[in-house]
């Protein structure tokens, strides 16, 4: 088992999103229990072993392990590495998505800390999340070809829904961006990426947003870049101004579910959807009192 994770993270290194965090899933939660077994010896209690040793964690964690498991497996299968499970793999629900968003207090002092921070960098990536509500991967993958100054576009060039899409990129998403440009050209002109990597190479992580992010104080579960994400579309909820369908084009999701969980921001939309349909559904009383007006 070992040695086809090894293969599948070699081959799907420059393309697999989420690379760093299957990684450590691999490391820390299969290795030290099927590692050392062939596929064809794994067994149903091998996955209840690997259940009951996560049994603390969050069922989405629990899926994860087990679905980059059968997803290594799967790949030895493809390639003969392997023989495929001769069992199906039981996978646990995973209903425990977490809407994170920041408290006008909490955001005040993130952008306090982003403003006073003594580089600019990590705080203009922070920034974009928080503008275009664009995902980390989206972010440190960007390269000069992606961004089209004239119509106003910014290109992902291959999304977590497997597909290019074009978000509008907003005056303040543009203002971020061309200082960014100016920032990294003085210093490394023949660089693409736009927030480049050590050596110019595509940035795997930030040590300094996770600064930015202890010392605003913010909470510790709080998952910087996806919490700003989710940040973005709940203030657009919340406006009241933006359908459910607007939401998901401007966060590319692949399906309409998962926005859904914005749908619980929607309060005024709702308390005003509400009001208007008692309205439609009574004009017979709405014209009675009109006639019992005029014969009075």
């Amino acid at each position: 088992m070992q040695q086809i994770g090894k293969s599948y993270f070699e081959e799907k290194e420059d393309s697999l999103r989420g690379y760093y965090a299957d990684i450590n899933r691999f490391e820390l939660h299969i290795t030290p229990l099927v590692g050392d077994r062939k596929v064809s010896e794994l067994t149903i209690l091998d996955v209840a072993k690997i259940k009951k040793a996560l049994a603390d964690r969050s069922p989405g964690t629990v899926w994860n392990v087990l679905e980059l498991l059968r997803r290594i497996v799967n790949y030895g299968a493809k390639t003969g590495l392997c023989p495929r499970l001769n069992f199906i793999m039981p996978m646990p629900k995973k209903d425990n998505e977490v809407i994170e968003f920041l408290t006008a207090e909490e955001m005040q002092r993130l952008q306090e800390q982003m403003d006073a921070w003594p580089t600019s960098e990590a705080p203009r990536m922070l920034k974009l999340a928080m503008f275009t509500g664009m995902r980390r991967g989206e972010i440190f993958g960007l390269q000069d070809q992606d961004l089209d100054f004239d119509h106003k576009l910014i290109r992902l060039s291959d999304p977590k829904g497997g597909r290019t899409v074009k978000l509008p990129m907003n005056p303040i998403a543009e203002e971020i961006l061309l200082e960014q440009l100016e920032h990294r050209n003085r210093l490394h002109p023949d660089w693409s990426y736009v927030f480049p990597g050590r050596g110019g190479h595509k940035r795997a992580t930030s040590k300094a947003v996770q600064r930015i992010k202890e010392k605003a104080g913010l909470p510790e579960k709080f998952r910087i870049f996806h919490g700003l994400r989710h940040h973005f579309a709940v203030t657009l909820a919340n406006s009241g101004e933006f359908t459910l369908d607007m939401i998901g084009e401007l966060l590319t999701h692949k399906s309409h579910q998962m926005t859904r969980r914005y749908a619980s921001f929607l309060p005024d939309s709702k308390q005003k959807a509400s009001t208007r349909a008692a309205e439609l559904l009574q004009p017979t009383k709405s014209k009675k009192n009109k006639n019992e007006k005029s014969e009075g």
